[in-house]
């Protein structure tokens, strides 16, 4: 009786896990929806979305928070990859384009899930920006990392995660997606102050947009599967 009892706890668990997923989901496509309207309709200004945008991705972050179960466990782990992620964004590279937020985001959506993942995303940024300098794109970054993370932990739910190949391919998807969304806050910044075209913005971005990828899809090759073990292992030690 109280192993059927425990069952129906967990089944009913996944079930509000998958629907959280999917509202989870619902709102990134529209955050995306928004910006692309905004963008083609040339509404506003870098400044005025930063002003709508960080308050609405705290108030999912705080959601998330409050809707699901992170374990004490998770929640170290998040902390210590959000303190690596921030040290890193520090260190100068001197080729631009090189940078290990999105494969350690990558990392984190992998081993945790899309909750996890968005949460380190979005937080990396706003937290490291504080010494890097905030501004309109601080915003932009927190979407477009905090998509790429929760992107990683639906992709953990498929055995698609372990495929160092397609882990790759994701990786250098990313360094695109991530190239769009600055892209896009770099064409409304520049909005009557330069008459340059959107698609003029993205070509010049894609070298180093591509380089940002490569980096990352290569560093998710040498990396997966060990490292996502390495951050359940530590998980479950810790609880």
């Amino acid at each position: 009786m109280a192993h059927t009892s425990k069952s129906i706890e967990t089944e009913q668990h996944r079930s509000h896990t998958h629907l959280f997923t999917i509202i989870m989901a619902i709102v990134m496509a529209a955050a995306v929806i928004a910006l692309v309207a905004l963008t083609l309709l040339k509404a506003g200004s870098a400044f005025a979305w930063m002003t709508i945008a960080i308050p609405t991705v705290l108030a999912l972050i705080f959601w998330i928070l409050d809707k699901t179960n992170l374990t004490p466990a998770t929640v170290g782990i998040l902390a210590a990859v959000i303190a690596i992620a921030c040290a890193l964004r520090a260190i100068r590279i001197p080729v631009q384009g090189i940078q290990f937020t999105s494969w350690l985001v990558i990392l984190v959506g992998f081993a945790l899930g899309p909750h996890a993942g968005f949460l380190a995303g979005a937080l990396i940024p706003l937290i490291s920006n504080f010494y890097l300098g905030q501004g309109s794109w601080t915003a932009w970054q927190m979407l477009a990392w905090g998509l790429i993370g929760a992107c990683a932990g639906w992709i953990s739910l498929t055995r698609l995660a372990r495929n160092r190949w397609f882990t790759g391919l994701f990786g250098l998807l990313s360094g695109w997606i991530f190239g769009f969304f600055m892209n896009l806050e770099s064409f409304l910044y520049m909005l009557g102050t330069q008459k340059t075209g959107l698609w003029q913005v993205i070509l010049l971005g894609l070298p180093f947009d591509t380089l940002s990828g490569v980096v990352t899809g290569v560093l998710l090759i040498l990396t997966i599967p060990w490292a996502t073990d390495l951050i359940h292992r530590t998980a479950t030690r810790i609880s």
